[in-house]
């Protein structure tokens, strides 16, 4: 029987959800190459399948060791917990009985064992595996090593499966990407694209996220595409060194700063609170909000701010910030600061976060819209000046509301470029109606 076969025949996704193969996922288990790379869109799978091979191999041989790593702690937590889930639910007269289990590893009455480790070149180097699974390979910062911590462990015979999504044209998986498909190494190039999974609801739900989605995103995280890195100025090679899998949500006693982004009709408005220390900041809390009121998200604000008390909260004054801004003011008083986002203070704040991605003072999560806004974000010189853009909406996409609002957490405390006044105090402020309110922002919410 074939591991293929004994996969369809003993496991279950639930109990009593008899699994059913992929003709990819076929063709994947049983590819006999030693060196096998698979290049996949989201969702389509690959993971599923290689943690179903992985327990099968377990099962049918004796003393082999299995080692899968991952882009993180969690994810490799997580992925050796599907696999004692699926080991629970085998379809077998009697349960599997296993000699040991920790948050890491499985060990088998037959002696094999599947590790489970993040990505740390240490703690894999010296691990004398039979099968290694190296999942998002691609967003690994470290790449190089990992690959020279593990290839050693297959020298006297093993196989080596490397997955990811592509993130760039960068790193050493899409140097292997790009020499299998020109036949210069020794890989088994699997593409699966989201387009080759025929599962209608999946189907339905990513024609639905190619219209939110953007473009280059979209291409990159489900199309198989390598995106050019050279014309961007946050390339992932940049911004990989800085995320960091740990940062926990904020609270009160640091010493917090807000960037808000009011977003108008189809744009977002986001909210990013970061932490600061020293010269360092800590990205601890991102929140988007699309097609929601201008009242709740004044009072989501607030709250915040009461519960946090931050130092510092920079508004986007611009268009229906002004307004937003003046509330914020009157119920919070001086530490909230406008920010006129004019293309000389826009090349201020972008010129400000790049140095901190250059010099590693910034730690941000692995959220990717936020990578991929500023992965997209376009420097352009026309007539001696220079203008930031999110690109040409038919390839980047259109939307940099993140961006702004990371740049305006960790940027400096700008000065107010025109005056502010309580309500009901006269002043001269052109169109502006000083007992403007939120709640009367019907017009605008339409």
């Amino acid at each position: 029987m074939s591991v293929a076969d004994f996969i369809e025949d003993y496991f279950e996704l639930n109990p009593g959800e008899k699994l059913k193969l992929h003709d990819y996922q076929r063709e994947f288990l049983e590819c006999p190459s030693k060196f096998r790379l698979v290049l996949k869109a989201r969702q389509v799978g690959i993971s599923s399948v290689v943690a179903w091979e992985a327990l099968a191999y377990a099962l049918l041989e004796p003393r082999l060791t299995i080692l899968f790593v991952s882009a993180s702690h969690r994810q490799a937590i997580e992925l050796l917990n599907y696999v004692k889930r699926i080991l629970s639910n085998l379809r077998l007269k009697k349960p599997i009985p296993t000699l040991e289990e920790t948050k890491q590893s499985i060990i088998f009455e037959n002696g094999s064992r599947i590790i489970s480790l993040p990505n740390n070149p240490n703690t894999i180097q010296g691990i004398r595996a039979h099968r290694v699974y190296i999942d998002e390979f691609a967003i690994m910062d470290n790449d190089r090593k990992i690959l020279e911590a593990i290839l050693p462990s297959i020298s006297l015979g093993g196989y080596v499966t490397i997955i990811s999504r592509p993130f760039g044209q960068r790193g050493e998986f899409y140097r292997l990407v790009k020499e299998a498909r020109e036949g210069k190494n020794e890989f088994t190039l699997f593409e699966i694209p989201w387009t080759r999974c025929k599962y209608k609801p999946y189907r339905d739900n990513v024609e639905k996220l190619k219209k939110i989605f953007e473009p280059a995103s979209f291409r990159e995280t489900f199309c198989c595409e390598f995106i050019d890195e050279t014309r961007s100025y946050f390339p992932y090679e940049l911004m990989l060194p800085c995320v960091d899998e740990t940062l926990t949500q904020p609270r009160p006693g640091m010493d917090l700063r807000f960037g808000i982004d009011f977003g108008r009709k189809q744009n977002s408005t986001v909210i990013t609170i970061v932490e600061s220390k020293g010269d360092y900041f800590y990205v601890r809390h991102i929140k988007e909000f699309l097609g929601i009121s201008y009242t709740t998200q004044l009072s989501y604000i607030s709250r915040k701010i009461n519960d946090l008390q931050p130092s510092i909260v920079n508004v986007d004054e611009f268009g229906v910030g002004v307004r937003l801004f003046e509330e914020l003011r009157e119920k919070h008083g001086s530490i909230i600061v406008p920010v006129g986002l004019s293309n000389q203070v826009k090349n201020e704040l972008i010129t400000n976060l790049r140095i901190l991605f250059e010099d590693k003072k910034i730690r941000i999560p692995r959220n990717e819209k936020l990578m991929a806004q500023l992965h997209a974000l376009q420097r352009k010189v026309s007539g001696g000046y220079i203008k930031w853009e999110p690109g040409k909406s038919e390839e980047w996409g259109k939307h940099d509301d993140y961006v702004w609002s990371l740049a305006m957490a960790v940027g400096k405390k700008y000065v107010p470029q025109i005056s502010y006044f309580k309500i009901g105090e006269s002043h001269e402020l052109k169109g502006y109606i000083p007992e403007f309110k939120t709640a009367l922002f019907k017009e605008e919410e339409e």
